[in-house]
């Protein structure tokens, strides 16, 4: 499910002109998986899924679809993420040739993780003012060059639910600035 709302303002300040915009968003997603996880495979013929390391090109697009063995089991509520921004940038213009973009984003992500039966097993709430800084030269109306910065928060990880390759499956690992 998503949200956006925002709204722009121009207006000049002396000769700079600004376009001003302002918003927010928000966004959460939910993801449903299976009890029973990796269910194993094989192929038509009883070969084991996934093949062998040292397949040739021609072996690897034309391999036959795996068939899933066994039950899934039923279906659970695995994580539960949202993420709010208030976002707020300016386009400014200082002449023809040059100009700006400046913004701010204020992020906050919430991510729950949840075993088979329901009961919270890990999450976070986490928020962070990320910058966005461009500066935009035209030496020729042709051609526009540009240098810009960004950051991000970023969701963390959610540690796939293999308890034979991983001692803290479905945890969900905190967020990272990009």
């Amino acid at each position: 499910y998503t949200v956006d709302a925002g709204a722009r303002l121009r207006f000049d300040t002396g000769p700079i002109s600004h376009k001003l915009t302002v918003g927010g968003s928000w966004d959460t997603y939910k993801e449903v998986r299976h009890t029973v996880g990796n269910v194993p495979a094989t192929y038509a013929d009883g070969t084991p899924y996934p093949p062998g390391a040292n397949l040739t090109l021609d072996e690897l697009l034309n391999m036959p679809t795996p068939v899933f063995d066994g039950d899934p089991g039923p279906r659970y509520k695995s994580t539960v993420a949202t993420n709010t921004n208030i976002v707020i940038g300016d386009d400014i213009t200082f002449t023809n040739t040059l100009s700006a973009l400046i913004g701010f984003n204020y992020s906050t992500i919430k991510s729950r993780a949840f075993n088979t039966t329901g009961l919270l097993t890990s999450g976070y709430r986490k928020s962070a003012l990320t910058p966005t800084i461009s500066v935009i030269y035209k030496p020729v109306p042709a051609l526009t060059t540009y240098v810009s910065y960004m950051e991000g928060l970023e969701a963390g990880t959610i540690v796939p639910n293999d308890p034979a390759l991983y001692t803290n499956p479905g945890e969900i690992l905190d967020p990272v600035i990009s």
